[in-house]
């Protein structure tokens, strides 16, 4: 499911669902309404993952004859939208040219002249084109569908479509904006269902073209009437934005079991699909407590057409799940990507590329060392540290500190004030002065017998 759906929390709605991002007319709601490409769609990039590009054709067949006379079209099974009482479809479309003068459907149900629904660019003659008509249960033009008119400027550019019905009466939406209402019952004749297709009966034929030339992504049906406000946020005009310049490998970044007190990192691929240099002003989290991003990456400059790996780390203080943000920011515009891991017992440690180091054990039992324990006293001005281990440590304890950029702010030897034996352990307890150290957050890495030891400690 899309990560547009997941924010959105519509699942549970969903009649049927194409996102197309494996390259098939699978139905994603889970309901079986799988489609079946007809003549060569072709998987092309979309605003969310992939989508189908069209090829239409200035042709219509009656609809015994072979289908390859006609275009690119996928052919759905019969979806009962008379069994709902409220429900919304909704698509987004890159057209770029209607083959046939008698129009397209983006999504359609039934027959023109006996009774259709869905999203049909056609129009009167003698400019058939001119029009989008949105409809539940129109003849052609009897039972009027409502109309937005169609512009020039509106070739080559993604458009979302939605239509809201709630018992009798239907809303159309363009853009995230109402461009009609109007009481129409729902009436379908036929099974007939498609995707960049219509049918019709005339002259004692039922007929059909596939005439449409661009791309469509996301097509949804649900049995919920959405309000103008979730229409709105289901068109985000930034995640046109982002598509036009970003595609990312991801929607989700899942770390999976990562052990408790040790780092692993994972690389969000970013492509450039511009000729031109772009610099991602602001990428952040939005917690940044269990999750981060090695600040040494900075800044994040594409050049045209280049991939980038951004390293992205996990590093659990906690025993299970745990979530956060990825922020892609933009001026006014943003792109949100889920973070998931789950923290686990005694699993191995990861390294980042960067100058920072964020390795760390769990198990200490090689070293020696059993605790490692801060006393919060005076942290304004000193770290005091209590080293409980099994074999004596050495006397020389070395510490970096670093700041929230990955720049090493501090480092020395760490003063021991206190070394004794108690209960068959070593106890070593010593203090870092911070009192140079402004108000942050600081990652303070030990280095104890050889091992490394890092956490993140506040001021």
């Amino acid at each position: 499911v899309s990560n547009n759906l997941i924010a959105q929390d519509y699942s549970e709605y969903l009649i049927a669902y194409y996102s197309f991002d494996d390259s098939t007319a699978t139905d994603n709601s889970g309901n079986g309404y799988h489609g079946q490409l007809v003549n060569n769609p072709i998987p092309d990039t979309g605003l969310y993952g992939a989508c189908f590009r069209f090829k239409g054709k200035d042709k219509f067949i009656e609809v015994s004859q072979p289908k390859n006379l006609i275009g690119d079209y996928i052919q759905l099974p019969k979806i009962p939208l008379q069994n709902y009482s409220e429900f919304t479809m909704m698509c987004w479309v890159n057209e770029e040219k209607l083959e046939y003068w008698g129009g397209s459907g983006y999504i359609f149900f039934g027959e023109v002249f006996r009774y259709w629904a869905g999203i049909y660019h056609a129009g009167h003659f003698p400019d058939p084109t001119a029009w989008v008509k949105y409809s539940t249960g129109s003849v052609n033009d009897v039972e009027e569908p409502i109309k937005y008119e169609y512009k020039t400027s509106d070739d080559n550019n993604w458009n979302h479509y939605a239509l809201v019905y709630n018992n009798g009466i239907m809303k159309c939406y363009l853009n995230g904006k109402m461009v009609g209402s109007k009481n129409q019952p729902v009436k379908i004749y036929g099974d007939q269902v498609g995707i960049a297709t219509n049918w019709w009966y005339y002259d004692n034929e039922h007929r059909m073209s596939a005439a449409f030339t661009g791309r469509i992504d996301e097509v949804k049906i649900f049995s919920k009437a959405l309000t103008d406000e979730e229409v709105k946020k289901e068109f985000e005009p930034c995640d046109i934005y982002f598509a036009s310049i970003f595609s990312l490998n991801v929607k989700t970044l899942n770390f999976g079991n990562v052990g408790f007190e040790t780092t692993n990192c994972k690389e969000l691929t970013i492509t450039n699909l511009t000729s031109k240099v772009v610099e991602i002003p602001n990428l952040y989290l939005n917690t940044n407590i269990n999750f981060s991003i090695p600040q040494c990456q900075r800044p994040y400059v594409l050049q045209p057409y280049e991939k980038k790996n951004i390293l992205i780390c996990f590093r659990p203080d906690k025993f299970g799940e745990m979530n956060d943000t990825l922020i892609i920011e933009d001026g006014d515009c943003q792109k949100s990507i889920p973070l998931i891991g789950i923290g686990s017992p005694n699993q191995f440690s990861g390294n980042s590329n960067c100058d920072l180091m964020l390795q760390a054990e769990t198990d200490s039992i090689v070293s020696g060392v059993k605790d490692i324990n801060f006393a919060y006293q005076n942290i304004l001005q000193q770290i005091l540290i209590q080293i409980y281990s099994d074999k004596p440590v050495s006397a020389d304890i070395d510490y970096s500190i670093y700041n929230y950029l990955g720049q090493e702010v501090q480092s020395g030897k760490v003063e021991i004030s206190s070394k004794y034996a108690i209960n068959h352990s070593n106890f070593t307890e010593g203090k870092i002065s911070i009192s140079n150290l402004r108000n942050s957050i600081y990652m303070l890495i030990l280095q104890i017998n050889g091992k490394i030891y890092h956490f993140k400690v506040m001021k």
